[in-house]
């Protein structure tokens, strides 16, 4: 008796892209390690409210850049420096990814 095994790859279409998600998502996924430790972004860009555990517990996480000196805030609310305009964000299955202006500079 002959038994021939096959992998499931083989009968898998190839994978493309992953497109970014275009509609607007309730909330962001920053960190994502398991259901007890994540953080979210619930609002529509990252210094405007604090960042929060997935059941809506605040989980504070702030983000600061310092050019030529002056500090440059790209996440969380308040705290020392300016607010750095958000430009984009791109939403893929697996990825997150922001776009900032700000001081001169564009941070990604």
């Amino acid at each position: 008796m002959t038994v021939a095994l096959l992998g499931g790859a083989v009968f898998a279409p190839p994978l493309g892209a992953q497109e970014p998600v275009t509609t607007r998502t309730p909330a962001t996924p920053l960190i994502a390690h398991d259901p007890y430790f994540s953080i979210w972004s619930f609002a529509d860009t990252t210094t405007e409210q604090p960042t929060r555990h997935w059941t809506g517990t605040d989980q504070p996480m702030t983000g600061w850049l310092r050019v030529d000196g002056k500090a440059l805030r790209f996440m969380g609310r308040g705290g020392a420096g300016d607010a750095m305009r958000q430009t984009s964000r791109a939403l893929t299955p697996t990825r997150t990814t922001y776009d900032y202006e700000g001081g001169g500079v564009r941070l990604t």
